[in-house]
């Protein structure tokens, strides 16, 4: 059986039961494997690539890859993770018996198709801290791992220089011109046996194998074949090399480049010990010298061996000339600060950059306040964002925020590192933070409802409803027609005291669903110019402050509650009445909210307790509760009667 692209479609609907129409082979460079683009039989079927593994054909080789991108996945790093062939095996074979694998095609284009941008190159460099922070299991040493043979260049030179002549044959005196850089590996190999331990690393870390669809964030990561434990220096060695150099063929490193790419790496895993900076140079060398696997493979497929050992002559000598890498000098650290914050008495702080923690003070603004320099009481819980080595042994908690937590409990600190393929951690900073306040201040007798809160004509009104009840849209229309001030949206709590009810907002984005704008009158304009969303016809996502500033009113953090209006459907109207104390409690009571149903992994260091039984009753009891049901149609209408109506009235 022939590899090709008839092949290729044949093994695709055979072995994995996917109605392959046609295909064409893969672009790329001196693969040992074969690969090919499969479609569909209409445009809108999902691509895949069809990879038959000549590389490295070992089923137990090929079951561990598919189980590690899993891993990786589940991680969150951005890794195609193989489809199970019919017979539920994670490769097929053909009549030949060579092993096939299917893959998703993941869109985007390589990194090394264009300019590598500084945004790009940090991205990368945070990606790669994620495959290093992948569990390591006791018996990791036990899976089948890759031929690589970079060890044996420093462990026993003489045995890999044998090794490469048997794989090239009688091409071996191409291997000639790389006998004066195994001198100079080994005068310099003390620097990687002083390394610390072996972590999962890629291998094979390039811009060939990276993808972006924007050109600054690394959109998917490619060709897991070399995945394998060793000292975390090889990648971090070989992302530099490859994602800082001039251009295809020109291994002279740029400053700007090299530094992003530990910096993006050094912002999410810690700084590199100074034994592995000292390793770069030599890895990178290392990373150049001959592989007698991929040379054989070579060899199988007839492939010519030239361009495989060629291309890489010319990264050693400008290695030689570059060192000791006076471009990759070790990246400047930021100098630290701290910033308490406070809601209603209860605080929690956050460490970083003076110009982080800068930011995460205006987006806090004005539901969070910072207590002052001489205030902190130093016992809080504290989330430290930024590069810095703090908590790298901590373990990993399972966090909705958006990056990668790692926490520990008795100390009560919290390590926030960017989720691969992100480039920024103040927007996970302020759930955390939020998820870390509103525990406390539940603790503290807070009740927390599916509310939004606003100072309407100078009064405070809480919209009260679950999800989908028009709390959004009803506060939209209320803020962009009367004199008003945005205290909450669809997330607010509520404190009973001797002069009334106060209700506070919380820093939280605001989601607007398409099809509310068409009902939303001159406030939908500026809210779609404001908001970002995933695509055509999905949700409007901001800031609750671009929220305000987009409908032109002031926010503010707390307000004196007159009422509570609950909303209800309705298939005209509106219509405007009063509950019952009785009616309100029961009504109210499912409408009472968690305080954290994000952090759930908080619970063991930081308990949530239920509201008390009677919180519903001493709310309806404390505060006029009235139901408004509309149509969406008469959001207008609605507002306005809010805004004319005396809440405090009898109906």
């Amino acid at each position: 059986m022939r590899i090709d692209v008839r092949s290729a479609l044949q093994v695709a609907r055979e072995a994995f039961g996917i109605t392959a129409a046609t295909g064409e082979l893969l672009a790329g460079g001196a693969s040992a494997n074969w690969s090919a683009v499969i479609h569909g039989s209409c445009a809108e079927s999902p691509k895949w690539v069809l990879r038959c593994c000549l590389r490295d054909p070992r089923p137990e080789r090929i079951g561990f890859l598919a189980e590690f991108a899993q891993a990786a996945h589940r991680a969150g790093l951005p890794v195609p993770v193989p489809r199970r062939a019919s017979d539920r095996r994670w490769w097929a074979l053909d009549e030949d018996g060579r092993p096939w694998v299917l893959l998703p095609f993941m869109p985007g284009r390589p990194v090394a198709d264009a300019a590598v941008t500084e945004e790009a190159a940090w991205s990368a460099g945070a990606v790669l801290a994620g495959f290093h922070a992948l569990e390591v299991p006791p018996d990791a040493a036990a899976r089948p791992g890759t031929d690589s043979v970079w060890a044996a260049w420093v462990d026993d030179p003489h045995t890999a220089w044998q090794s490469a002549e048997l794989a090239c044959g009688e091409d071996s005196g191409l291997l000639e011109p790389y006998r004066p850089f195994l001198d100079e590996l080994h005068r310099a190999s003390g620097a990687l046996r002083d390394l610390p331990g072996p972590a999962w690393t890629h291998g094979d870390f390039h811009g060939h194998n990276l993808l972006t669809r924007n050109g600054a964030v690394v959109s998917a990561v490619l060709d897991l074949d070399a995945v394998a434990l060793r000292p975390v220096a090889f990648d971090v060695a070989t992302a530099v090399l490859m994602l800082a150099r001039t251009g295809s063929g020109d291994y002279r490193l740029q400053p700007r480049l090299a530094q992003a790419v530990l910096r993006g790496y050094e912002e999410a895993a810690g700084p590199l010990a100074p034994a592995e900076h000292a390793a770069l140079w030599p890895a990178m060398v290392l990373s150049q010298l001959p592989d007698p696997g991929h040379l054989a493979a070579l060899r199988r497929r007839g492939l010519p061996l030239r361009p495989a050992l060629v291309r890489p002559l010319a990264a050693l000598h400008a290695l030689r000339e570059q060192r000791p890498l006076p471009t990759v000098p070790r990246p400047r650290q930021e100098q630290r600060a701290r910033l308490v914050l406070v809601c209603e008495g209860a605080r929690a702080a956050a460490t970083g950059p003076a110009a982080f923690l800068g930011r995460l003070a205006a987006a806090a603004r004005p539901w969070w306040s910072a207590a002052p320099s001489g205030a902190d009481p130093g016992d809080v819980w504290t989330v430290h964002a930024g590069p810095g080595s703090l908590g790298e042994s901590w373990p990993v908690v399972a966090s909705r925020s958006g990056a990668r937590v790692r926490c520990d409990g008795r100390a009560r600190e919290l390590r926030l590192s960017p989720a691969p393929g992100t480039d920024d951690v103040l927007v996970p900073a302020v759930r955390l933070l939020r998820a870390l306040l509103r525990r406390q201040l539940l603790a503290a007798g807070e009740v927390f409802l599916d509310a939004a809160v606003l100072e309407l004509a100078g009064r405070g009104i809480a919209l009260v409803g679950g999800s989908c009840s028009g709390k959004t849209s009803t506060l939209i229309s209320a803020l962009s027609r009367h004199p008003s001030r945005l205290v909450a949206n669809d997330d607010a709590s509520v404190r009973l005291g001797p002069s009334g009810v106060r209700a506070c907002g919380y820093p939280r984005a605001v989601e607007v669903r398409w099809e509310s704008l068409a009902h939303l009158g001159r406030a939908a304009g500026p809210l779609q110019a404001a908001g970002s969303g995933r695509g055509p016809h999905e949700p409007l996502y901001m800031p609750a402050a671009d929220f305000a500033a987009a409908l032109g009113v002031p926010t503010m953090a707390a307000v004196q509650l007159e009422a509570l209006v609950l909303l209800a459907p309705a298939p005209d109207g509106p219509v405007l009445r009063r509950l019952g104390p009785d009616v309100s409690a029961r009504r109210l009571q499912s409408l009472l909210a968690p305080a954290d149903p994000y952090e759930t992994w908080l619970e063991t260091h930081l308990p949530a307790p239920s509201p008390p039984a009677d919180a519903a009753a001493r709310l309806a009891a404390a505060l006029p509760v009235w139901e408004l049901a509309q149509p969406m149609t008469a959001l207008a209408e609605s507002v306005d009667l809010l805004a004319a109506h005396d809440l405090r009235g009898p109906r």
